[in-house]
């Protein structure tokens, strides 16, 4: 028997932190259809975020961009997501497929930062040829403004790769966590992620969730960061700097258009999946999206395999 799902976002309460939720505002019928155990119709052996407690913002952001331009606007500064991109979702019925294994390393994020509410960068092996994600290396924790991928994670990642068989349909993806800052949590600003500083901000509550965060720098952040880059990963650098992209886009955006040029992967060790991961632990919400150019994103659904698979 089929039932509406309440929203993903306030819990069905209307109010999200004592102001109008974003979603429910002008919400049109329900989100989606889930059976009586909390199963998604279309989807197999696959559970989906609500029934793991937990929030696909693919799914949040379509019923948003359904109810108009204001629904998006809401949520996007709700979540503190970057205003200079233009956010898709693909509705074609790709799938990304989250396995055990992955989800609970997901729910090892999700705990830990209840407590330290601390960056974390990680790398995601997928199997390219279905749309998988088979294993995730969780890399050295950064702070509550920070966090860089190191070579020995993204060497881990490989070797697991590796192990798996997956031979030429291996691929690696890139995530980082973003923190939420509860009033009695906040010492300072959110300066970006993949290597920023902070200075001090009023106490005040801001929530970082999965779209690419709000938080811009400057040419000589680039430049300081291009310094310290390995010689191949400086073309993609240069062009953050030379054409100025750093002054349209966010931090965040930037980095995703480095790390397709393999910024992220300065070891060779293999071509990188378009896929890019942002989780949001403290919201329990994960987004997995495509990065394209001239500054689009486009979020793609997924679901969590209920049990792993056996290979």
């Amino acid at each position: 028997m089929l039932h509406s799902e309440v929203c993903p976002v306030c819990e069905g309460t209307g109010l999200l932190q004592e102001t109008s939720c974003p979603l429910c505002e002008d919400a049109q019928g329900p989100l989606i259809q889930h059976d009586s155990c909390g199963h998604s119709a279309y989807h197999g052996n696959c559970v989906s975020p609500a029934a793991l407690e937990a929030e696909d913002l693919a799914e949040t952001l379509a019923t948003a961009i359904r109810q108009g331009k204001s629904s998006l606007k809401r949520l996007r500064r709700a979540l503190n997501g970057d205003p200079s991109l233009t956010y898709r979702v693909d509705e074609t019925g790709e799938m990304v497929r989250i396995s055990a294994h992955v989800w609970q390393r997901f729910e090892e994020l999700f705990q830990i930062s209840q407590e330290d509410n601390r960056e974390r960068p990680f790398t995601v092996v997928m199997d390219e040829s279905q749309k998988r994600a088979v294993a995730v290396v969780i890399d050295k924790v950064g702070d509550e403004t920070c966090c860089e991928h190191t070579d020995d994670g993204i060497l881990q990642a490989h070797a697991l790769a590796k192990d798996l068989g997956l031979g030429s349909s291996a691929r690696l993806s890139f995530g980082h966590t973003h923190p939420v800052f509860w009033p009695e949590f906040v010492t300072g600003h959110y300066a970006s992620t993949m290597g920023c500083r902070s200075g001090l901000q009023p106490s005040v509550e801001r929530k970082f969730g999965c779209f690419p965060s709000n938080i811009f720098r400057g040419q000589q952040a680039w430049c300081d960061i291009k310094s310290q880059a390995r010689p191949e990963s400086r073309a993609a650098i240069d062009r953050i700097i030379n054409d100025k992209l750093y002054k349209w886009y966010g931090a965040d955006y930037c980095c995703f258009l480095c790390r397709q040029a393999l910024y992220c992967d300065p070891l060779g060790v293999g071509t990188c999946n378009n896929f890019e991961w942002i989780v949001s632990p403290r919201l329990r919400q994960v987004g997995c999206f495509h990065v394209g150019e001239v500054g689009s994103i486009t979020y793609v659904k997924w679901v969590v395999e209920e049990e792993q698979r056996r290979t």
